[in-house]
């Protein structure tokens, strides 16, 4: 099952014609639901102030969701649930004894045909390789040896530049911070003091500049990025597979036309380290790298203006909203003490790897219809045991 549950409040009633949107961009709740049992949605936490408005008539308080599912029985369609009511306050919302009841909507509510929507499809979640189709034999090999690359994020923000344009950070694993057009630092001058106080150099000075009676920098237009260096990592894409190849196949400015699935990354990064050798250097890669943290990348600004605060802490898990629809998830190697990596990208050979990696597919769209043309597309291992009436019973 697949469902999402959304909240608003709107100065104006919801009418016949309101489209039930959904809000924010997280990923679709997915779960699964035995016969007769119950599951309970997300809750919101509700401000007090809203409710007053709600109590006194100056604004309208609406919650509404819906959830696409499969029930156990063979030859049967993907079934859909919608629900929505509007909140009523009875009494005074600070009073222990307030009353709360929920009206529900003409529209948005119903099963199967009586939904404003058809259900949505079945994707499968998990984590994706994206790649090119010349590229899949190299990562599976002949079944017993295959190999992966793993990049310094230097590489990304510089060299891989050049082939892959604007889909290259070029604050990977760093941060920016801008001074605006008109920016001079003086003796006692308040700019000086925001200078002094932005944390340039991460500790390492404790100003970043002096300023004599009489003298002055200019730093207008000027941005001082602060890097993470030596972190080498390996990057896969983590969500339901179709908006994955939708964003990674169709909308990228430099499209992907193939795809693994990587089955644990846990045990990859297992694999890698105890038994993962570094082609062309003759070691393992244990003998030059500890295991870092696998974790997904969080999108936010990476770039502040000085007058809103001090510089950003460089992450290899944070990268520009822009980046969003990538959905990274990375698996980070961290240089032991001491160690100079003679590249800025290491091809590593990992033993068995279609125990770790299976593909999806290969050579996407090449017969014109834009759908991928699969040697082993990824199949579902297990249906949800929803019934049509357990459905009603997760409202």
């Amino acid at each position: 099952m697949r469902n999402r549950i959304n909240y608003a409040l709107r100065k104006d009633v919801v009418d016949l014609g309101f489209p039930f949107p959904d809000f924010g961009d997280q990923p679709d709740g997915r779960t699964a639901i035995g016969p007769k049992s119950f599951l309970h949605s997300p809750y919101f936490d509700i401000p007090v102030d809203h409710l007053r408005k709600v109590k006194t008539g100056d604004a309208h308080a609406y919650i509404w969701g819906w959830a696409d599912y499969d029930d156990v029985f063979p030859s049967t369609r993907r079934h859909r649930s919608e629900f929505s009511f509007k909140i009523l306050v009875h009494g005074d919302v600070l009073a222990e004894d307030c009353q709360f009841s929920y009206q529900q909507n003409e529209r948005f509510n119903g099963f199967d045909e009586e939904c404003l929507r058809g259900p949505t499809p079945y994707s499968p979640r998990g984590y994706y390789k994206f790649l090119d189709t010349g590229d899949i034999d190299k990562v599976i090999g002949d079944g017993t040896l295959g190999t992966i690359k793993v990049s310094s994020v230097s590489y990304f923000r510089t060299l891989e530049a050049a082939k892959w344009g604007t889909i290259a950070d070029p604050l990977e694993a760093a941060s920016a911070l801008a001074f605006g057009d008109k920016f001079i630092l003086t003796k006692g001058s308040p700019e000086l003091d925001l200078a002094n106080n932005a944390n340039i150099g991460l500790g390492a000075v404790k100003k970043f500049a002096v300023v004599e009676s009489g003298g002055q920098i200019d730093m207008a237009g000027a941005k001082i990025v602060h890097t993470m260096p030596g972190r080498f990592m390996y990057s896969a894409a983590v969500g339901d597979l179709d908006k994955l190849t939708l964003d990674m196949c169709v909308n990228s400015q430099r499209p992907y036309d193939a795809c693994l699935r990587i089955r644990d990354l846990g045990a990859l990064r297992e694999r890698i380290f105890e038994a993962g050798r570094i082609r062309g250097l003759d070691c393992k890669v244990s003998d030059l790298f500890e295991p870092g943290l696998i974790y997904p990348v969080e999108y936010e600004e990476r770039t502040r203006d000085v007058r809103e605060g001090p510089i950003i802490d460089p992450s290899p898990f944070k990268k520009e909203i822009s980046f969003k629809p990538q959905s990274e998830v990375r698996l980070l190697l961290v240089p032991k003490e001491g160690k100079e990596m003679p590249n800025q990208w290491l091809i590593v050979e990992i033993p068995d790897p279609q125990s770790l990696f299976t593909e999806v597919f290969r050579n996407y769209g090449s017969k014109g219809t834009g759908e991928p043309t699969p040697k082993r597309r990824a199949t579902r291992s297990s249906r949800s045991s929803t019934t049509r009436r357990s459905a009603a019973q997760t409202r």
